[in-house]
């Protein structure tokens, strides 16, 4: 025990606001990990359209392209640290998959940095130059039956680590857009 009652106390008010600061900097850290993973739960991932352009069933020597075009929007106010790195997908029509074509893009990390008001549009694009896979389309084209299913991967980073996590979603979607 120290003998003066005076600098005990200071010793007592010292350790206690010592402990406050260093509760209040776990408290802020814990908050921001939480808010990552509330950042990616709460981003809202839209099919917004698929179009088609160049495509003419009587003209087979014409490569037509397909485009997706996916709305990411965050819903929640969180703040923490992921970051979209890289779109793919794997696009099927009425139950076949477009085999010899590829749909992805990289995201550069200013555009993938999630944020309380992030709202972005992707493409994701390909021209389809296979006779396998345009056969898919004059398929569709003769039956009349336009549906895409769509699994769509998110591979994102959290904390600026090195790894990457990726989420994987299905879409269907009814016809298509002229182009």
């Amino acid at each position: 025990m120290i003998a003066d009652i005076r600098t005990q106390n200071m010793i007592i008010v010292a350790t206690i606001i010592v402990s406050m600061v260093a509760a209040s900097s776990i408290i802020v850290n814990v908050n921001y990990y939480v808010g990552s993973y509330s950042l990616l739960n709460n981003l809202d991932i839209r099919l917004t359209s698929i179009i088609l352009t160049d495509f003419d069933p009587t003209n087979t020597t014409i490569n037509p392209s397909l485009c997706l075009i996916f709305n990411f929007k965050e819903t929640g106010t969180e703040v923490g640290d992921v970051t979209l790195a890289y779109l793919t997908a794997v696009v099927s029509l009425n139950g076949a998959t477009f085999d010899y074509v590829s749909f992805n893009k990289k995201i550069t990390p200013e555009t993938g940095q999630l944020s309380a008001q992030y709202n972005t549009n992707f493409t994701l694009g390909a021209t389809l130059q296979d006779d396998l896979d345009k056969e898919l389309l004059y398929l569709a084209q003769g039956t009349g039956n336009w549906t895409f299913e769509v699994e769509l991967r998110v591979f994102y980073i959290m904390f600026k680590s090195r790894v990457q996590s990726v989420l994987i979603l299905m879409f269907e979607y009814e016809g298509y857009v002229k182009g």
